[in-house]
């Protein structure tokens, strides 16, 4: 498999667009080492075809935007996008419109439907290790901890994170109102937005002191767990098996 691809010759992009994921990088390393490569950093870097920070100052799905990214791939035979829901829409109207295109999940929000994103898994486990930590002060000092997980408008995260742990995981205005005093730690997904409103809820009702934590990007960053280098170099095998008989759209494993 390894020297059928050697033996190509095609020009190949990658775009890496949205929030970074653990193991994306994994992904890009596999494609690498198997075809001519273009790097583009974000859409931004496709519009401008320079090197150019992920965050963009215009709207991708502008039609005057489309034209020139879209002429910008004229001597592109493919391009690999890797990200999440908002790249896999990309990749679809581009896919329209002419471009040879495919789309490999990667983001900690886990949120393409009937697929296991690419930096779910150690997003996870960096909350997990975070919980763990807490629930020592929780513990000792009978105090209650409102603990964010990212997940923009997704809270998958969030639920794998009350099943891993055993800890609550908070959905609704209703359910926080129901706390009772015995609850330690309780996990709140980001895209509720809510974690000060609780806070005050909860402080205004109980004896106990509430302490409120975010997690942040700490989701985002240090090294890929095992299971997501495995399923980025998956992904990127079955991309490059999709370029061989020119399929596009999803890559599924």
């Amino acid at each position: 498999m390894v020297e059928k691809f050697r033996e190509w010759s095609m020009n190949i992009a990658i775009l890496t667009s949205g929030g970074d994921a653990p193991g994306m990088n994994r992904v890009i390393e596999t494609l690498s080492k198997r075809a001519n490569i273009a790097f583009l950093e974000g859409v931004k870097g496709l519009y401008e075809i320079i090197e150019l920070p992920t965050f963009i100052s215009f709207h991708a799905f502008d039609i005057e935007v489309q034209d020139k990214i879209i002429n910008n791939l004229k001597d592109i035979d493919y391009l690999v996008v890797i990200g999440g829901n908002g790249s896999l829409e990309f990749t679809n109207l581009l896919i329209k419109r002419g471009v040879k295109a495919l789309f490999i999940p990667a983001t900690i929000d886990n949120d393409i439907p009937n697929m296991e994103s690419i930096g779910f898994d150690s997003a996870l486990n960096s909350a997990i290790e975070a919980i763990d930590k807490i629930s020592d002060s929780a513990l000792s000092h009978n105090r209650i901890f409102l603990v964010e997980v990212m997940g923009n408008k997704s809270s998958a995260i969030a639920k794998a994170l009350s099943l891993a742990t055993g800890y609550r995981c908070i959905n609704d205005d209703i359910e926080i109102e129901h706390i009772e005093n015995s609850s330690e730690i309780l996990i709140i997904p980001e895209s509720l937005k809510a974690l000060n409103r609780y806070s005050k809820v909860l402080s205004s009702k109980m004896s106990k002191e509430v302490k409120i934590i975010s997690l942040g990007h700490i989701q985002r960053g240090g090294a890929p767990t095992a299971r997501d280098r495995i399923l980025a170099a998956k992904y990127a095998n079955k991309a490059l098996e999709n370029i061989s008989t020119n399929s596009l759209g999803i890559v599924k494993i």
